[in-house]
């Protein structure tokens, strides 16, 4: 089989000046136009506002109403330049001029070769990947994973005999307990900008064919995304993202999400119209040969941010359909709906009655549904914000009284046994900021939206207001007001709920949303606004009240003045607060005591703790 295949030169650029008459000038490394060819410098000609890297061969204008740009390969077909195009044979293809790390101790397998030469693939590119079949079975195919130090940190297995209904067992897993990276991490040049991210593997192997040096592709499929934690400091090396996903019912697998975790990144996408009609990238190799591919990756465009639309493109949704979570305080998921992403909600309340022990209440239910949650917690130290919490999680069965022989008070102790299972539970779940103070040039703001990108972080809680900002009394209010806004914007632009905790006036004594310390925006701004408030009565039947004094989404709210606040109980061994419609709270057993596969009673005893029952 032949390939067709074009081999950028910058000798061509010079020709292809030559080739439309323009005047220019280098640059470094540009060769800079008087006249863009496109828009030829629009309605005030402007000069010199398109470039061509004589290194890659981009191209790009300046000029906001034009912005043309793309790869070489477009801009001589659009000016009527004929390339030379070459061919090469692609078992011949001599891939020892790429850099690459070793492959190690993997033997590629004939089964191996000749799958892939079925899919257009060479045995060059499956000895550089090192592409190889299970030993127990060759018509599995593996394809390893490897760092950029060469050492291998998971294998990917396809079953090229998978019939759907048919064979047992998936089409497709991989090695157990490692952690998911990029494949083809190793062979890829360092020295580049440019990084093209695939769904599949045979896709990555497909761009590598056609002399695409840095491709990679996804460990699992369009919907995993974990490996952007493991991988954030390599892909951030890169300047440029291409994503080249499976073209599926109208859409590009993996665009949109790559797109909003990388927004600081310029990411691109391969135009619909250069798949062809054709799935992915292998089809295309095999159905139009690699100069469609090389041609699909110089075409890409930067993934549009839409600021205006039509409003028809504006698709309606049920409430219910939207990603929320319950808070477990039954009234409170009742009023609200629950805690929606996209959201900001503030909780308020006079100091020191109990505001972060209900946001801590609240995380512990918001990682027990599966959202990962992150905590600053300017108010307390890391250390006992998590003894607090390993407290709650722990609840009065696993907590431990212990009285102080000096003071003679009461203190409350979960065993460390306790501890490292809750651990284990809440890794890579939960996260805080550290107790470290920020070092010049650093801003906790940016510091809390890298985290929520790299995490996937849903929840995001702030405590309080007043340690999240440097500022000044002469400008409080428009500092705060500027934080707010800022929060409620990375709430839905990261589709992310955000709890912030505010104090209330010390003077404060009518139950509004006014009450609040600080600027009107604190709670102008909210979608939700909570206040928890100690019940002073010595006759009272309750230990305090949560008001819901805001509720954007759905109006009804809850007031102690019309006598609907919601009475709340507080349990010392546990730290939970309890409703009415929240009875078993105090019961409740997180899902830390079924991770461990053991009985409460088990667990309790490896405690060294006496049974309470």
């Amino acid at each position: 089989m032949i390939i067709i295949s074009y081999e950028f030169n910058k000798s061509d650029v010079y020709d292809l000046a030559r080739h439309i008459n323009a005047e220019t000038k280098q640059n470094g490394s540009e060769l800079t136009f008087k006249r863009c060819p496109y828009c030829n410098g629009g309605g005030h000609s402007d000069k010199y506002t398109f470039s061509i890297s004589l290194n890659t061969g981009q191209f790009n204008c300046l000029r906001g109403s034009c912005g043309k740009k793309g790869g070489f390969i477009t801009l001589a077909r659009d000016m009527n330049f004929k390339l030379d195009f070459g061919s090469f044979t692609p078992l011949k293809k001599d891939y020892r001029t790429l850099p690459h790390k070793p492959i190690g101790s993997i033997t590629v397998t004939d089964k191996a070769v000749e799958y892939l030469k079925h899919r257009g693939i060479s045995e060059s590119v499956a000895k550089r990947y090192g592409i190889t079949t299970d030993k127990k079975n060759d018509s599995v195919i593996c394809f390893p994973f490897y760092d950029l130090n060469g050492e291998l940190i998971m294998i990917k297995y396809r079953n090229t005999n998978f019939k759907k209904g048919v064979t047992k067992g998936s089409k497709e897993w991989t090695s157990k307990d490692t952690k998911p990276l990029l494949f083809g991490i190793q062979c890829v040049n360092m020295d580049k900008g440019e990084l093209v991210v695939t769904e599949g593997q045979i896709d990555s192997l497909s761009l590598a064919e056609a002399g695409i040096e840095n491709a990679v592709s996804v460990p699992n499929g369009k919907n995993a995304f974990e490996w952007i934690n493991t991988c954030w400091d390599f892909i951030n090396h890169f300047g440029e993202i291409t994503v080249f996903g499976d073209y599926e019912n109208g859409e590009i697998t993996l665009a949109d999400e790559i797109n909003r975790r990388f927004k600081h990144k310029t990411v691109k996408a391969v135009r619909k119209s250069d798949y062809r009609g054709a799935k992915d990238a292998n089809e295309i190799l095999t159905r139009y040969g690699a100069t469609a591919l090389v041609a699909a990756v110089s075409n890409a465009e930067k993934i549009p941010v839409r600021h205006i639309i039509d409003i028809t493109e504006v698709k309606p949704y049920k409430i219910e359909d939207k990603p929320h979570f319950c808070t477990g305080i039954k009234e409170i998921d009742e009023t609200l709906g629950g805690f929606f992403t996209g959201q900001y909600i503030t909780l308020t309340g006079k100091r020191g009655e109990g505001k972060s022990t209900l946001m801590s209440q609240i995380v512990c239910e918001a990682v027990e549904q599966g959202v990962n949650t992150l905590v600053y917690s300017g108010e307390l130290p890391n250390d006992q914000f998590k003894n607090w919490l390993d407290q709650q999680l722990a609840g009065s069965v696993f907590t431990q009284a212990e009285v102080d022989k000096r003071t003679g008070r009461i203190n409350y102790t979960v065993p460390d046994k306790t501890v490292e299972n809750i651990n284990r539970w809440l890794k890579g779940k939960l996260y805080i900021k550290d107790d470290n103070s920020l070092k010049d040039g650093e801003n906790l703001f940016d510091i809390l939206e890298s985290a929520i990108y790299r995490y996937n972080i849903k929840f995001l809680c702030i405590d309080n207001l007043m340690t999240i900002n440097d500022y000044s009394k002469s400008d409080l209010y428009h500092s705060q007001a500027e934080t707010v806004g800022k929060l409620k914007d990375l709430a839905i632009s990261a589709d992310c709920c955000i709890l912030l905790i505010a104090h209330e006036r010390k003077t404060s004594t009518s139950n509004t949303n006014d009450n609040v310390s600080g600027s009107a925006d604190i709670t102008n701004r909210a979608d939700a606004v909570l206040a928890y408030r100690r019940n002073t009565d010595e006759n009272a039947d309750c230990d305090g009240f949560i008001e819901i004094t805001k509720n954007r989404l759905y109006g009804n709210t809850r007031l102690k003045e019309r006598n609907t606040a919601i009475k709340t109980y507080y349990d010392k061994t546990s730290r939970r607060i309890r409703t009415e419609g929240s009875r078993g709270i105090f019961q409740k057993y997180y899902s830390w005591v079924a991770s461990t596969g053991e009985s409460v009673e088990t667990l309790i005893k490896q405690s060294d703790m006496d049974l309470p029952f």
